[in-house]
């Protein structure tokens, strides 16, 4: 147990070398400067951006905020089924990511804010320590070997980039404990007596971990540890058992994940994910960046912001360096060693290799339902795991073979060497071009890559050729530690605590607006603000969103406001030319937060000194002006002509002088006027105070006209920002004039047979929109009465409660009508009346709609998904049946023991 302390103590020193800085007070391993210096409305204006490392986006935009989210409605007592945040709201229960029922999600609903990430990723890792340390000694190697093996499972580049996602390890630790467990079940003594019907504790222990990683880890992995457990399974078990045993312990595994795994597809089923096509899939492979396995920065990195690699990927898509040692010590475990272990990760980690690199063997693949949407290169954890594996077996064979090591040793890493060297000379040639331009940065990376390549070849040449000594088997672990550090170890941003989305003007405006009025915001593709999903984090409901998977009706919704494509970057929903369109105004976005300036289109006149001049002044001239707003565009001066063909110009000058903002030119005219010199409108950022100077370009004289204390005369104009409602630092909030209530009623109804009729009926009446409601039956019968439109219609509506899942409203209308929630109508949305069940109708597209008597009526809408409560029955049936069989077995070996 000492011994095993000690290698476990060692393992955690490899990560504190790697990570302990986030453990010091007020760090955190979070990219928060992403926050402070890349996103409005944190981002301090005229302030250089140093980002460490700007790909770690979707940590701080997406892990963090569903988490967040999550933990503070749990918190709070109330489940979080749906999330009114995003779009027009969305299920949460298909939120995979999110982790709701993930064990380690117990440090969210226990901490705040960094503690809980901090404790979460930590977790993870000592959690994978421990797995995969005892699932390399249960294979029965050494300590050492499995010290190794679990170093390199750790701190391979895809489980460092991949760290602090958190998701992803969420869904790749707890494959060595599946592992562990089944080859305990593999090598129970008792087994061989036992009926290959009969079931062990373990068998009902093992469904509880093969669905964690469904319940809390990414799917694109959690798809390939799952396979890998289903045929390790296969392959140990003895006997024609194998069948049932895997049958009953995944099959009781898979009902375990129901309760996420249905509300997930069912969700995804109704997104704008597609298959791709497979020639299309196979480009996200890693066939064209394989030489990252032997040179991991070869294509740059996002931390030095060189990526020059494929246009499709990124060096965290990219990363699978695990070490040059561990790959030799992998091809020593195929040189020497006959036995099972080395065969099933041999051969399972080769097909895994094959798919990872986007080969046609990945159409294996590609006809499954879900594996025709992921990357590739993601497979890529087959191939990764299983070296680790082989590392470790290979060094345990090293430790125990007789000297001189076999010849096929030497040809084998003969090969691997050789394989090496290819590889990357092959790159660097067809790469030629590019390498020449990036050659500063890439003859570090090349010159490590030679210096490991060297160091690993001496190591193994001085071990093959001398006794052994733990000298060397030190030497082992320091040059794998070392090699994978150099790589991996400033990839992540350790951020400060005090910058995980500190308070603003802007968020606070519209937090104490939302108590007001339950309304949108939303954010422009051009003059971005609130990057999705940012709001989330502060609790702001938005419009614009990213998810992996985004309503395809919602999607439809925006292109027709837009008349043309929404989807930026894959994921994300955004307008951009639509803020005025009737459909946005309908769905409550009521303000539009962006740093552009959405200028009006007539000038107007601010500060002025104009005066009937009485003298002229000599050119050049000064003079200082305040702006009462931003969007100075014009400046007039009176100008006396003398024929003389030069040219005026006026410049525009900070408070001090010390900088030009903008310069105009103009001919010095031929008679005594006004002139005017027109800039493009100055930003808010760019100040209110500066100074104007007029001067003669080249020889000449010219004059300005001054007022009888000397002062030039001028007029300065500005354009106006009419709906701009707040500003701060870099950011914009506009009222987005003319927008619907989050609940309304209406006195009419127009009934529609498909979404395209629907949307062609918004845009072609937008003017009825108050008058109006359209609705899609999609089964349900119709209305009785449909109404008809009203001008002195004057209905009253309020919503009382507005909850994660319910929201309750009173409406009293003057006749029959119906009331519309513009949000987003999903099947398991429930309506009464007065307490009555009604249906809930398709309204506008995307909305809820129900209809209503006269008078005054309390609306209630409740969502109780089928999906997910089916899902969680058949889920809570089979933790049952997991607890009564673990219960069962353990009572079974105590009635031995007493007897």
């Amino acid at each position: 147990m000492r011994r095993s302390f000690l290698a476990l103590l060692f393992i955690a020193l490899v990560g504190l070398a790697f990570y302990g800085r986030a453990l010091l007070p007020g760090r955190v391993l979070l990219p928060t400067d992403i926050i402070t210096q890349g996103w409005p409305p944190w981002q301090e204006p005229n302030v250089p951006v140093h980002l460490h490392n700007p790909l770690l986006t979707d940590v701080v935009n997406y892990i963090y905020p569903v988490k967040t989210f999550m933990a503070e409605a749990v918190r709070h007592g109330e489940y979080p089924l749906w999330n009114p945040y995003i779009f027009t709201g969305y299920p949460f229960t298909y939120n995979t990511q999110a982790g709701l029922l993930y064990p380690l999600s117990i440090f969210y609903y226990l901490f705040e804010g960094a503690t809980a990430v901090d404790a979460t990723i930590f977790a993870q890792l000592l959690l994978g320590a421990g797995f995969m340390f005892a699932y390399l000694r249960q294979l029965g190697v050494r300590r050492p070997s499995a010290v190794l093996g679990t170093v390199v499972f750790l701190f391979n580049g895809s489980m460092v980039v991949w760290l602090e996602w958190q998701v992803v390890h969420a869904a790749v630790i707890w494959l060595p404990a599946q592992l562990y467990v089944v080859e305990r079940l593999a090598r129970q003594p008792s087994q061989a007596h036992r009926s290959p019907l009969s079931l062990s504790p373990l068998h009902f222990l093992l469904p509880l971990l093969f669905a964690i990683p469904w319940l809390g880890g990414h799917w694109n992995w959690t798809l390939y540890t799952s396979l890998t457990v289903a045929l390790y399974m296969m392959w140990r078990l003895p006997g024609w058992g194998r069948v049932w045993q895997t049958a009953v312990s995944l099959g009781l595994g898979s009902a375990l994940a129901l309760v996420q795994v249905i509300p997930a597809f069912a969700y995804l089923s109704q997104t704008h994910r597609q298959p791709l096509p497979f020639w299309d899939l196979l480009a996200y492979g890693l066939h064209s960046r394989a030489v990252v396995w032997f040179v991991p920065n070869f294509f740059g990195n996002s931390v030095a912001q060189n990526w020059w690699g494929p246009a499709i990927s990124n060096d965290v898509e990219t990363a699978v360096y695990l070490g040059l040692l561990p790959l030799a010590l992998a091809t020593a475990a195929l040189c020497l060693r006959r036995d099972w272990p080395t065969r099933f990760f041999a051969l399972w980690g080769g097909l895994g290799l094959l798919w990872a690199l986007g080969t046609p063997v990945y159409g294996m693949l590609a006809v499954l339902p879900v594996f025709n949407g992921l990357h590739p290169s993601r497979a890529a954890v087959v191939p990764i795991f299983a070296i680790a594996v082989l590392a470790a077996l290979g060094l345990d064979a090293l430790l125990s073979a007789e000297r001189p090591w076999p010849r096929r040793l030497w040809w084998g890493w003969a090969g691997l060497g050789g394989l090496n060297a290819a590889v990357v000379g092959g790159w660097l040639w067809y790469f030629a071009a590019d390498v020449a331009t990036h050659w500063p940065f890439l003859r570090g990376e090349l010159l490590v890559w030679a210096l490991v390549t060297l160091l690993c070849a001496a190591l193994l040449g001085w071990w093959g050729s001398h006794k052994f000594s733990p000298v060397l088997l030190v030497a082992v672990l320091l040059l794998t530690t070392a090699d994978l550090w150099l790589f991996g170890h400033d990839f992540n941003t350790i951020g400060y605590t005090a910058d995980i989305y500190p308070p603003t003007a802007t968020a606070a405006y519209l937090q104490a607006d939302g108590q007001q009025e339950i309304s949108r915001i939303t954010s422009l593709a051009e003059g971005l603000a609130f990057y999705p999903n940012t709001a989330l984090a502060e609790r702001i409901p938005n419009f614009s969103g990213y998810e992996p998977g985004i309503p395809l009706r919602l999607v439809h919704y925006v292109e027709a406001a837009e008349s043309g494509p929404a989807i930026y970057f894959e994921r994300i929903l955004m307008p951009n030319s639509a803020p005025n369109s009737p459909l946005l105004k309908l769905a409550n976005v009521k303000h539009i937060v962006t740093i552009r300036e959405l200028w009006a289109a007539e000038a107007v006149a601010g500060p002025r000194q104009d005066e009937a001049t009485s003298q002229w002044r000599p050119l050049p001239v000064r003079q200082a002006i305040a702006m009462p707003g931003a969007g100075l565009q014009r400046l007039d001066v009176p100008v006396r002509g003398g024929g003389q063909e030069q040219l005026l110009m006026a410049r525009i000058l900070a408070a001090d002088a010390s900088y030009e903002f903008a310069n105009a030119t103009l001919p010095i005219p031929a008679t005594d006027g006004w002139v005017s010199f027109y800039f493009s409108p100055f930003p808010s950022e760019w100040g209110r105070e500066f100074v104007w100077e007029l001067s003669v370009v080249g020889e000449g004289t010219a004059a300005i006209g001054a007022a009888s204390a000397g002062q030039p005369a001028f007029v300065a104009y500005y354009l106006p920002r009419p709906a701009l409602v707040q500003e701060s630092r870099k950011t914009r909030i506009y009222l987005n004039e003319g927008y619907f209530p989050r609940a309304f009623a209406v006195p009419s109804a127009v009934v529609v047979a498909d979404e395209t009729a629907a949307l062609a009926t918004l845009l072609a009446q937008p003017e009825q929109h108050h008058q109006q409601v359209v609705l899609e039956l999609e089964g349900q019968p119709a209305p009785a009465v449909l109404g008809r439109p009203a001008a002195d219609w004057a209905a009253e509506v309020a919503i009382t409660h507005y909850g994660l899942n319910e929201v309750r409203l009173t409406a009293d209308l003057p006749e029959a009508g119906f009331v519309v929630l513009a949000d987003t109508f999903y099947a398991g949305w429930e309506a009464a009346v007065d307490g009555q069940p009604t249906p809930i109708y398709r309204a506008n597209s995307i909305m809820r709609g129900v209809a209503v008597p006269a008078g005054a009526h309390e609306v209630v809408f409740v969502f109780r998904p089928p999906d997910f409560y089916g899902g969680a029955a058949v889920s809570g049936m089979a933790l049952l049946i997991c607890v009564v069989g673990l219960w069962w077995g353990q009572r079974e070996k105590w009635v031995l023991v007493l007897k």
